[in-house]
């Protein structure tokens, strides 16, 4: 392979029996320095003639690992193949065989996975995100923390897709996946208004210079918005009628955007816009390259002075994820754990309350045992159908296989699962096994909890599940006479630690009449942002003696605060006089704003004029 990437020539088309779990012919190996390199690349019949699918994005492991090879030592080649291969982009982990390296590899999410388990001994040095290690990990395997897809790696591998985008053509480009692209004209682009449609089977680099010379990317291409990603190229995910979800949140969450929203078409991505950049480390990735299967150095266990230590997870997130994936839980199931369970455990925790524990559903282990056994002796079964010249050699696959199959998940009482801080659980839960859900569409308080949960902030959560359930308050802190009138000073909490707050007013009512005076608090953007707000106001006098003298009254008015919320919700709340409520003193406090007022008492004298 060249260092542009073009295949110099292809490799021997391996034979079935030398495959493992691949059941179908293709050309699935490249040497790469003398070691075999997995890409996914089956034989398909399209338009009546059968030839090899080549989409791009499952072509790019070979490629990204040899030009990783190249730019450390050039021209290495072993003279024996090694048994164990290298197995990098794509969602190929169930096509691992035993102890095959594992560097960047992804969990697929619509296939069983069975073979994916610690009994294969796999070598695993990263993997795609923070979903596939967490479900490895449910399966007895450890995972070094160390996420990325190497395809982000293909900038500073390739220079010319850096010079491409100098160049970009393509206002819009639609990236779909090859299934959404063949199951039916879903995807129409208006060449006109400057958009292409991405044919993921085009020549390898004419797909990457179609990326790189585009505008902003939206698709249901993995790769593609990966390529996009790693280029700085705007891009959304737009969600995939053929494809598991699965990959897609694996791959943001590895790149520190486990919340981004997947657009649900492509006018909806134009709508929402590019998702947050990638945040990622790829000198740690580009470090865990295994150098080693080439002899070059030992293994490698850190980078920069520091270990790339073992990924650790809370064992609900491993057992829902696991369990979610051979659907026993359904989303609704998920999100119920989530806001009935983990949520008001973080408030707990936050607020110094007994935390209520934690309880597991079992693990079927007999259940999990047959079908893994079950999966397995299929899977054989079809690999020994492939010819019967290979009958022999696929006979012995089948029973290295059967004895590799042998299921190893996690046990129950697994020392090395992530400390059970209630609030990390909760937000560990969020980002990988609920990062689909929609807060907005909660009540207010629950979104306030669910919003602080996920964003690890204990300090606010207490604070928020003070505020749970109770009105807003409006407490007086002092009173004063001044030119003109009298200056209010006092304390507003509203119910919701965001604030939201949009107008605020006091209205004084003259007892005895029907005369009412309403002053407005200048604005401030505060009140929008805060939930516990110190305000002076000054009531006019010449507004009460004009209220006074129209509708009557003497010299007392009862003062109440008008707060009006973000979506125009309106509501009076009686000033409440000092030291009743507590709010000065400490926020968050009182129960309930009293039945009456307090009441300004209106001496003339007092007021200079």
């Amino acid at each position: 392979m060249s260092r542009s990437g073009v295949p110099r020539a292809h490799a021997p088309r391996p034979r079935s029996g030398t495959l493992g779990p691949v059941d179908e012919p293709g050309d699935y190996l490249r040497r790469v320095g003398g070691v075999h390199a997995f890409q996914w690349n089956p034989l398909r019949e399209v338009d009546g003639e059968t030839q090899l699918l080549n989409n791009f994005g499952d072509l790019l492991g070979p490629v990204v690992v040899e030009l990783v090879l190249e730019s450390i030592a050039p021209g290495t080649r072993l003279e024996q193949t090694p048994e164990r291969r290298v197995v990098s982009v794509g969602s190929v982990m169930h096509f691992a065989r035993p102890r095959d390296v594992v560097w960047g590899t992804g969990i697929n999410g619509k296939v069983t996975n069975a073979r994916v388990h610690g009994e294969r001994k796999l070598d695993v040095r990263a993997v795609r995100g923070p979903l596939s290690a967490a479900y490895m990990t449910a399966r007895g395997i450890d995972v070094p923390e160390v996420y990325g897809d190497p395809a982000m790696l293909l900038p500073m591998l390739m220079p010319e897709l850096s010079l491409w985008t100098r160049h970009q053509v393509t206002d819009l480009l639609v990236a779909p996946n090859l299934n959404d692209l063949r199951s039916g004209p879903s995807w129409p682009v208006d060449p006109e208004a400057g958009q292409r449609l991405l044919v993921p089977t085009d020549p390898l680099r004419t797909v990457l210079r179609t990326i790189a010379q585009s505008r902003f990317v939206v698709g249901s291409s993995l790769h593609a918005v990966i390529i996009a990603d790693a280029l700085g190229i705007p891009a959304r995910f737009v969600a995939s009628a053929n494809e598991s979800v699965f990959k897609y949140r694996d791959y943001l969450a590895g790149t520190g955007r486990p919340l981004a929203r997947i657009a649900d078409s492509v006018d909806q991505a134009l709508e929402l816009g590019p998702h947050e950049p990638p945040v990622i480390d790829l000198e740690r990735l580009l470090a865990a390259f295994p150098r080693d299967v080439w002899a070059l150095d030992s293994r490698q266990t850190g980078w920069a002075g520091r270990e790339f230590g073992v990924a650790r997870f809370p064992r609900v997130v491993t057992s829902d994820l696991l369990r979610a994936t051979r659907d026993e839980l359904s989303a609704d199931d998920l999100r119920a754990r989530w806001l009935e369970q983990l949520v008001p455990r973080a408030v707990s925790a936050a607020t110094g309350a007994e935390v209520a524990p934690l309880v597991l559903e079992p693990t079927d282990r007999a259940t999990e045992d047959q079908a893994t056994a079950n999966q397995a002796t299929a899977d054989d079964a079809t690999a020994d159908e492939a010819s019967a010249d290979e009958a022999s050699a696929d006979e012995a696959q089948a029973d290295d296989a059967q004895a590799d199959d042998a299921p190893a998940l996690a046990s129950d009482d697994a020392s090395d699962e992530a400390p059970d801080d209630p609030l990390e659980v909760a937000a560990t839960y969020r980002a990988l096994v609920v990062p689909g859900l929609d807060t907005t569409t909660l009540e207010d308080d629950q979104r306030d909890l669910a919003e602080l949960v996920q964003r690890r902030d204990a300090a606010r959560l207490a604070v928020a599940a003070r505020l749970h359930g109770r009105p807003a308050a409006a407490e007086l802190r002092a009173q004063r006479p001044a030119a003109g009138g009298w200056v209010l000073s006092l304390t507003v909490q509203v119910p919701h630690v965001r604030g939201g707050i949009d107008e605020l007013a006091l209205v004084l009512r003259a007892q005895g009449s029907d005369a009412r005076v309403v002053v407005p608090v200048p604005r401030s953007p505060f009140h929008a942002r805060q939930w516990h707000l110190d305000v002076d106001v000054l009531v006019p006098r010449h507004a009460l003696e004009s209220a006074a003298s129209t509708d009557g009254g003497g010299d007392r008015w009862d003062v109440h605060v008008l707060l009006v919320e973000g979506l125009g919700t309106r509501s009076e709340v009686p000033l409440a006089p000092r030291g009743t409520l507590g709010l000065v003193m400490s926020g968050a406090g009182g129960e309930a704003p009293p039945p009456t007022a307090w009441t300004l008492h209106v001496d003339p004298t007092a007021v200079p004029a």
